[in-house]
């Protein structure tokens, strides 16, 4: 489990089963086919934080 963390606007994601490094990647992406609903809020929620200070802690 990862915690994505934007600490521009104190938001965070909590991504169930999903590793650090995935999370960081998923963050990059901007779309993937057939993503779970967990990938889908990752990868939305890196398009509008990418360029924010983020922080991806494991859970």
């Amino acid at each position: 489990m990862a915690f994505i963390i934007c600490d521009d606007h104190n938001l965070d994601v909590e991504a169930d089963g999903i590793d650090n490094a995935v999370a960081k990647q998923l963050m990059l992406t901007d779309a993937k086919p057939d993503a779970t609903a967990v990938e889908k809020e990752i990868i939305e929620f890196g398009k509008t934080h990418r360029h924010c200070n983020i922080r991806i802690l494991a859970g």
